[in-house]
């Protein structure tokens, strides 16, 4: 009887055992197949029209040259961190990129040309892909229901936004990919409070922390992560402490052994882990880039010594430092003109060499041939054997400058005062930086031109000023070869000067200094800046690329206006809940903080933090500002929101088919609302103008193609 009645007993807890499993096993299951399905929509909302515009985007002009430099191995400065650039160039590199293509103009056309864009955007718009699909995991860790997950997750799969900003050779998707881990990773670790220095534990501490740097690799909107994870970090480690500060200051007593251990576990892999990652990603950086290119000039004069000084009789094209338009004269115009006026165009071509010509008698061999600040040089067309020159009848405040032959070179007509800027008496001029100005020897006027318009006026004309801080009388060496002259008497061999080591510290130093500095003085106006208290309503989107008047298409960055309503909603519904909770808790109202709705507002909570921390330092800052800056916020105003929906529901003791209609049903719009924009989003044709009118939520969209029929 008595094995009988074990046998009974055996059989009703193996029973017992695998009802829990199946159940288990259903719901990984299912959770798994919700992850898959918003990968799915995410990435098939990206591959749709990828190829579209088959032109240069916005800042494609940008992110997509650095990739050329990267591929070319040439030095390069930007603001941002490099990791999200060196992801594209590892794209390039794998889809057989060589670099060909400058990225010159917004609208330069694709077609033709080498470069796989197709491909390049493919990168950006794989990591959004998974951005639903995390913040779905990281609400259900959170504690929130299915519905409240999937709410958040939708908020943010269908926001034409994200999706024009995850399909172009942008920074953008890395960006939010790592900040949506950042987060995830975060809440499993705070998840495995109980099996504290657990093997899972520290995983998933050290993925917060590559997250973390990867975030902060990509921009230095990363930092406000940092700062969103690292508060909690400090209230946590509060918590741990239980708050038992004795009135001795006795450190042992008051920051005991198990409080120091949760300190130190938390230093190493949330501090000096992401930091040694942090530098990995310039060391690899500095070390593709060991050519010189457009970025020395940024640097100090210990790196700009690894360059090559210019010598007289070197053949030169100077660029424009602003404009990026080089010297030049035109071999068809001199068939027309005795004196062919000089331009200054952005192709380049043998048209754009001039030889460097000394005034006066210079040693045949040695330093003394090296071109130095304040030196009085003359330049020789190299194809036409003409001289620069200025007219001499033409006014000091409006010279034209031409070239002439030798016979007709009268007086200083072409002689220039070389006056490096911010230089040292007898600095020696250097390629690729140390911008100099051009100062006519008679009437004592610096050359200058200004913006060339590739897309309306190819060549634009010289001029002279005599505001020598004038930044459009600024130029730079581009190219330097050194070809032997007629006679094969003066032309020294080209002497390659041996790098001065600068380590990495140095060279790791200054580049944060710069990304820093020339981020704040980024102040110049741009017809699609916005202010960040409009964000939120997007009162102002950004014209990306614009198609031609025939089909009225154009890419617009804009967001669902369903969504972006439904984010801002549940901004401004979350301080009521987060305030009755906080009476509710004090009045003994809420029961146990084990329960779900304490959780949820827990959680709601430190994503409202994370939305403010995004959102709010941006008031603070003068350089140029877009809507595409709001994204990250815009990705915590959506965990807000579903956490206020899953707060409300779980209160008023909602049934879940209740809660689901309720969801579904905000799809549905949501759905209406991206259909109605993607037009903007995919550079579609619209059939009139009024039908781009009609997509002008505001009157302050500067939409293009309105007025056309």
């Amino acid at each position: 009887m008595a094995a009988a009645g074990v046998m009974v007993a055996f059989h009703s807890c193996s029973q017992r055992f695998d009802g829990w499993m199946g159940r288990f096993t259903a719901q990984i299951t299912r959770e798994w197949a919700l992850l898959a399905a918003l990968s799915l929509v995410a990435a098939s909302l990206r591959i749709y029209r990828l190829g579209s515009p088959s032109a240069v985007s916005f800042d494609e002009v940008h992110f997509g040259v650095f990739t050329s430099y990267y591929m070319r191995r040439e030095y390069f400065f930007d603001v941002h961190p490099p990791l999200a650039k060196l992801l594209l160039a590892l794209a390039g590199w794998v889809l057989g990129y060589k670099g060909e293509f400058e990225f010159e103009n917004i609208g330069e056309s694709y077609e033709g040309t080498p470069v796989p864009y197709v491909g390049l955007r493919a990168l950006p718009a794989l990591f959004g892909t998974f951005v639903p699909a995390v913040l779905y995991a990281t609400m259900r860790e959170g504690g929130a229901s299915v519905s409240a997950s999937l709410l958040s997750a939708f908020l943010v799969l269908l926001d034409n936004a994200h999706v024009v900003q995850t399909k172009l050779i942008l920074l953008d998707g890395p960006m939010i990919f790592f900040i949506t881990t950042s987060i995830f990773t975060y809440f499993k670790f705070l998840n495995l409070r109980h099996r504290e220095f657990s093997p899972s534990w520290w995983t998933w501490l050290f993925l917060t922390g590559a997250s973390l740097s990867a975030s902060i690799g990509c921009k230095m909107v990363g930092l406000f992560t940092i700062l969103t994870v690292g508060s909690h970090v400090v209230i946590d480690l509060i918590s741990i402490s239980g708050f038992n500060f004795p009135k001795s200051y006795d450190l042992l007593s008051c920051f005991q052994i198990h409080l120091l251990r949760h300190f130190g576990a938390r230093a190493f892999a949330l501090i000096l882990f992401p930091f040694a990652l942090y530098l990995s990603f310039f060391w690899i950086h500095l070390a593709v880039l060991n050519h010189s290119g457009t970025g020395d000039e940024f640097m100090e004069d210990n790196f700009q010594r690894t360059l090559i000084e210019i010598r007289y009789f070197d053949t030169i094209t100077i660029r424009h430092r602003y404009t990026r338009s080089f010297i030049h004269v035109s071999e068809k115009d001199l068939e027309s003109s005795a004196t062919p006026l000089v331009s200054a165009v952005l192709n380049r071509s043998l048209e754009n060499d001039w030889i460097v010509e000394p005034t006066m008698e210079i040693p045949a061999t040695g330093r003394g041939r090296i071109v130095r600040h304040d030196d009085v040089v003359t330049f020789r067309h190299a194809l036409t054997n003409r001289s620069l020159s200025s007219s001499p009848n033409s006014s000091p405040y409006a010279p034209r400058f031409t070239t002439l032959a030798d016979a007709e070179v009268r007086d200083n007509s072409t002689h220039f005062v070389l006056v490096i800027d911010e230089a040292h008496p007898g600095q020696q001029w250097l390629s690729k930086v140390g911008p100099f100005s051009l100062v006519h020897k008679n009437h004592n006027s610096a050359m200058v031109t200004r913006r060339v318009q590739s897309m309306v006026q190819p060549v634009a004309t010289l001029s002279g000023t005599r505001h020598f801080a004038d930044e459009a009388a600024l130029w730079l060496v581009e190219d330097l070869k050194r070809s032997p002259d007629p006679s094969g008497q003066n032309r020294p061999r080209r002497i390659e000067k041996a790098p001065v080591p600068m380590s990495f510290w140095r060279r790791f130093y200054d580049l944060q200094y710069l990304m820093l500095d020339y981020n704040a003085d980024i102040t110049d106006s741009h017809p699609y800046t916005s202010h960040p208290i409009t964000w939120p309503l997007m009162k102002k989107g950004i014209g990306y690329w614009t198609g031609p008047m025939r089909d009225r298409s154009q890419l617009y960055m804009i967001g669902n206006p369903v969504s972006w309503v439904i984010c801002l909603a549940g901004l401004a519904v979350y301080p009521l809940i987060a305030a009755a909770f906080a009476i509710g808790r004090r009045r003994g109202l809420l029961g146990s903080t084990s329960d779900a709705p304490s959780t949820i507002a827990a959680s709601g909570i430190f994503f409202y933090i994370g939305w403010a921390f995004h959102y709010f330092p941006f008031f603070t800052m003068e350089r140029q500002l877009f809507l595409h800056h709001y994204l990250p916020a815009h990705i915590f105003s959506a965990l807000v929101t579903g956490s206020a929906f899953d707060y409300i529901t779980r209160r008023t003791r909602l049934s879940q088919r209740v809660k689901m209609a309720f969801v579904f049903f905000v799809i549905a719009v949501e759905v209406a609302g991206f259909i109605f924009i993607s037009p903007l989003t995919y550079g579609t044709p619209l059939p009139s103008g009024a039908a781009v009118n009609r997509r002008r939520v505001y009157s302050s969209w500067t939409l293009q193609h309105i007025h056309t029929i």
